[in-house]
């Protein structure tokens, strides 16, 4: 069982955030109390973070979505800056995923109510990521709303669903692109996590 978890938070050059955490774990057979404190910084975004997603894949890598319109790739071995920035025109993400079949693939479920594809590896300039961008077929354009929700399908890979501020859940079928793994994906993404690329 967990005890108290305690945040504390300071800026760091008028950007960043520095959150150290500290959980207290008791374990039930003899009352020991563990520490585990954690304290790393970040850049951060200018604005409001909407979402953070962790890889599946890779164990330094994540993602973070921000009100300034950019979605950014981190790596816990080089905390300090974003190892890459892909700039959205005309919205930002308000949730994020990774695929769970193709390491290099993820999503982003956009304020203007559309759904991007993010293909790393056939980027040859990340910052340039191939998106494709799905938007609500004419049968179903209603009013508008952000798509505040959007996660793959774990069992199904041809599968995303996504979730909007007015309560309508979508499930959208993908390409065989978008899921049909190539084998040196993992390679690369261990690549951009160490910052070689």
């Amino acid at each position: 069982k967990f005890g108290p978890v305690q945040n504390s938070l300071r800026p760091v050059k008028g950007q960043g955030i520095s959150i150290s955490i500290l959980i207290s774990i008791y374990l039930d057979d003899d009352d020991q109390e563990w520490h585990d404190p954690v304290k790393i910084s970040f850049f951060g975004h200018q604005g409001r973070v909407n979402d953070i997603q962790c890889s599946p894949f890779e164990r330094n890598v994540f993602l973070s979505s921000g009100s300034d319109q950019e979605i950014r790739i981190y790596s816990l071995l080089h905390p300090y800056a974003p190892i890459h920035v892909i700039p959205l025109e005309d919205t930002s993400a308000a949730s994020l995923a990774w695929s769970w079949t193709r390491p290099l693939v993820f999503a982003a479920g956009c304020h203007n109510h559309k759904l991007k594809l993010f293909d790393l590896r056939a980027a040859k300039n990340i910052s340039k990521a191939t998106t494709l961008a799905q938007e609500l077929k004419a049968s179903e354009k209603l009013i508008p709303f952000p798509l505040t929700s959007v996660s793959f399908s774990a069992k199904n890979p041809g599968l995303i669903c996504t979730g909007d501020a007015f309560g309508r859940v979508h499930i959208w079928k993908l390409t065989p692109t978008y899921f049909s793994k190539n084998p040196d994906e993992n390679k690369i993404l261990a690549t951009i996590g160490l910052h070689n690329e």
